[in-house]
């Protein structure tokens, strides 16, 4: 079996050393130091050593760093990854015991905590909380949710790299669980492996909405874009389009549920029925060839923002500069294509899979401006406490619509549209949306667009 083990590493130049002498003292297998832009010698050490490494330019954290890893698996056609902290606190002999699990998994997960309880520290009083969730959203139970020592076969491997902009952390797992994967969590540190959990019901392409015991489930497709789709305190997604789309399915007689995808894929998943519908900001302008849409249900500015400090006050400013988007958004079309005569020539156009780094480009001056909604951009402003500076034109007012197959004659979308319609009637629309923008009700004056 081809492994790659793969190791993300900040600022671990008193470690990485002995975590990779390690790993070639007790395995036969490949590895790979991923060093997210260390501020020490991390990275000099690896060259020093001949290690093999990738250096990220910029800090990406943690969970960039492991996808980038598993990007690398996925490349080189690898049958199984691990994540292997960089700081020596995993063992490497124990990756051949979860080598002999992976042959009959999707997952196996490194625990501390089959046959031994968790202590009463905050910190596992927090697994213990992630365990209770899983628990109460799947019906399994996953004895150490937050260990950093996992293993991925090739078919995960490919989920997390090409088709997914999330991480595997907690909330993925809940994720993996749902599309059928079987996972099994070890001892490591007893040497016990114990089977957890059987495959659970696959979640295969689906041509007709999955059947539960109650309501059907209509799987909806979005990637994380705050505040219309994001993961909450518990792992859960909340946010604008998740109310709306709870309240509407349910007013409808289904029940949701939010599937995490690479927006790039957006379309491919759909088309393939791996998804029932797309729902996550998504802009119905020029695109009303391409799907089905109930809608539009919202409107939206697409904006530029820019540092406080910036000399570019609009649009014309941008003439040779440089600007982070976010890969197949309306703002890189909007720049690529140029068709409206206020768009200047940039420098530059730097089109990103992971909303996040627009911004990471921007504070770190690799980027002059970034395009996105304006409502993202006011929200990742209020997380992270970054102040920016949006300017008062903007490249255009869009609306917001759910967008089905073009070939799916369900008669979901037609309900949905008249759904959504009833709730901006009834007020149920501005309430939701209230809970998360100021006005809310000028987000619903859809009658004042016109889309193409």
């Amino acid at each position: 079996m081809k492994v790659l083990i793969i190791v993300p590493a900040y600022n671990e130049a008193e470690n990485i050393i002995k975590t990779i002498n390690d790993i070639k003292k007790n395995t036969t297998y490949d590895y790979i130091v991923v060093d997210d832009c260390s501020k020490d010698d991390t990275y000099k050490i690896c060259k020093e050593n001949n290690f093999n490494v990738i250096h990220l330019p910029i800090n990406f954290g943690l969970a960039s760093a492991v996808q980038i890893g598993m990007k690398y698996a996925a490349e080189n056609d690898f049958d199984a990854a691990i994540q292997f902290d960089g700081d020596g606190q995993h063992i490497a002999k124990y990756i051949n015991l979860m080598v002999d699990e992976i042959k009959n998994n999707d997952i196996v997960i490194g625990s501390r905590f089959v046959n031994k309880k968790k202590s009463l520290s905050a910190r596992m009083f927090g697994s213990r909380l992630i365990s209770f969730f899983i628990k109460i959203t799947t019906g399994i139970t996953i004895n150490d949710p937050t260990s950093g020592m996992r293993m991925f076969n090739k078919s995960v491997i490919n989920e997390y790299a090409n088709n997914m902009n999330y991480p595997p952390e907690p909330d993925t797992l809940v994720y993996m669980l749902k599309k059928g994967k079987k996972i099994t969590a070890g001892l490591i540190f007893l040497i016990l492996m114990t089977v957890l959990m059987t495959a659970l019901t696959g979640c295969n392409k689906t041509d007709k909405i999955t059947d539960t015991t109650e309501n059907p489930v209509i799987k909806i497709g979005s990637d994380n874009y705050p505040p219309y789709n994001f993961l909450n305190e518990d792992g859960m997604p909340t946010g604008i389009d998740v109310d709306l789309a709870t309240e509407a399915f349910g007013r409808m007689g289904y029940k949701i549920e939010i599937i995490p995808i690479s927006w790039e894929q957006k379309k491919k998943l759909l088309e393939n029925g791996e998804i029932d519908c797309i729902m996550g900001c998504f802009s119905m302008k020029g695109r009303l060839d391409d799907y089905q849409w109930a809608g539009p249900y919202m409107i939206s500015r697409q904006v530029v923002a820019v540092n406080p400090n910036s000399d570019i006050y609009k649009l014309s400013d941008l003439e040779g500069k440089k600007l982070a988007v976010q890969s197949t958004t309306k703002p890189e079309e909007i720049f690529l294509h140029r068709t409206d005569e206020r768009i200047p020539k940039l420098g530059n156009l730097i089109s990103l899979e992971n909303r996040e780094l627009i911004y990471t480009f921007l504070g770190k001056g690799y980027v002059d401006a970034v395009g996105a909604h304006e409502e993202s951009i006011i929200q990742y402003m209020k997380d992270y406490n970054m102040e920016l500076r949006i300017l008062d034109e903007p490249l255009m007012t869009v609306g917001l619509g759910v967008a089905f197959a073009k070939d799916d004659t369900r008669g979901i979308c037609q309900k949905l549209e008249q759904t959504l319609a009833d709730m901006k009637e009834d007020g149920t629309a501005a309430k939701i949306i209230g809970k998360y923008l100021d006005d809310p009700e000028k987000y619903l004056e859809v009658d004042k667009i016109g889309e193409e």
